[in-house]
């Protein structure tokens, strides 16, 4: 009889890498690396930035699989801006600005 999970611990005590089908990614805005993001530009003294901004200041990050997906997100950010200085803008909706473009990128 197979025990549901047995495979699974057979491989992570080899140290070999797992993913579950139903395990899902955390939500890009709950990430404690997106939300450094939020608070620096929250904190940032003017209320314009740009992307290469925005890059310096990941550049001063540690590397990970979720500061790697955060410089990905700016990327693409910085091509649909065409790397423009454009305002931080904050609401309460979770996201820094409730889904629209400005500077602290977009609802997901």
């Amino acid at each position: 009889m197979e025990v549901p999970g047995a495979g699974e611990e057979l491989l992570r005590a080899n140290h070999i890498p797992v993913q579950m089908a139903d395990e899902e990614a955390p939500h890009f805005w709950r990430l404690r690396e997106t939300q450094a993001l939020v608070e620096w530009l929250r904190a940032h003294e003017t209320k314009l930035v740009d992307t290469g901004a925005i890059g310096r200041w990941l550049d001063l990050q540690s590397a990970g699989p979720w500061w790697s997906l955060l410089r990905e997100a700016v990327a693409g950010y910085e091509i649909e801006t065409g790397a423009a200085e454009l305002p931080i803008a904050t609401s309460s909706s979770g996201s820094p600005n409730g889904g629209a473009r400005c500077a602290a990128g977009s609802q997901d």
